[in-house]
């Protein structure tokens, strides 16, 4: 795995050394993963190397091209597997629930991610099958 931190970067700080560290000392013996929320900021020019597995990228050593958004790949089968069978979701259709900005974000992180799963999964001929193609 080879690549750079990018000519805009003239620092860095402890958070970025933190991953620097773990990427060069892991082995990948254990998962890497950026959340989706965590600022692009964080990326360390890595974006290509991570693969959406649900909400979360996993650092792979391989790069991908990119979705639409330019991040790396999506691992459809673990993304399918986490957003339909593993998360729970439901209760925001309540009118008695307060949803505050910070719910209502997160809601569009969710509906961001299930539309990149959707049209990865129509992009490898998967339309109506869910990942495994079954």
């Amino acid at each position: 795995m080879r690549w750079e931190l990018g000519p805009e970067r003239s620092y860095i700080t402890k958070n970025h050394l933190m991953i620097l560290d773990l990427l060069a000392t892991n082995n990948w013996e254990r998962p890497l993963y950026y959340a989706i929320t965590v600022s692009e900021d964080n990326y360390l020019n890595l974006d290509s190397f991570f693969q959406m597995e649900g909400l979360a990228y996993r650092i792979v050593p391989f790069a991908s091209q990119g979705d639409i958004f330019g991040r790396g790949g999506i691992n459809t089968e673990a993304m399918f597997d986490n957003m339909v069978n593993k998360f729970r979701w439901g209760g925001v259709e309540n009118p008695n629930l307060y949803l505050d900005e910070n719910v209502l974000r997160m809601l569009g992180n969710f509906r961001s991610s299930f539309a990149r799963l959707a049209l990865q999964l129509i992009k490898e001929n998967k339309p109506d099958s869910g990942a495994s193609g079954s």
